[in-house]
């Protein structure tokens, strides 16, 4: 009986690790591929990949042309370099926290839970005008953590 027990209790912590804690810290890699960093910093806040799952980024990234109401398309060099970074850094698919079905980060489980308690005027009075404003708050963005 304890042994079975022992497995139950293995088997959760294994799943629950795959998860990211709606609590934990996230920063960009420690060495951001020069092309990904260029062009989506160039437009946006530079996100770190495991905010979102491997199937988000690929989606995201299959139309460029679209990008939230914006063509952000790029050369197919520099799409597939940017794909291949976000995927090496990108929260597994198994990351329910971390899965949008808009592809927006401010949807997903996690970034609700993370910033739970903070209300949109706290984001306008730091000089936001939507959630997806992260430097509004987030002020250092190389070493943001969020």
């Amino acid at each position: 009986m304890r042994t079975s027990n022992y497995l139950i209790l293995a088997a959760v912590v294994l799943a629950t690790s795959a998860c990211t804690n709606w609590s934990e810290r996230i920063t960009l890699p420690a060495n951001p591929d020069p092309v990904w960093r260029a062009e989506c910093s160039g437009c946006h806040t530079l996100y770190p990949p495991k905010l979102l799952t491997q199937s988000d980024w690929k989606a995201l990234m299959a139309r460029l042309d679209k990008h939230f109401g914006v063509n952000a398309s790029v050369d197919d060099k520099a799409r597939e370099t940017i794909t291949l970074a976000l995927l090496q850094d990108a929260a597994p698919d198994s990351s329910s926290g971390n899965h949008s079905d808009t592809l927006r980060i401010t949807d997903t489980p996690w970034h609700r839970n993370r910033h739970a308690g903070t209300s949109i005027p706290v984001w306008r009075k730091n000089g936001a005008d939507k959630p997806s404003n992260c430097n509004a708050c987030h002020k250092n963005q190389d070493e943001q953590l969020w």
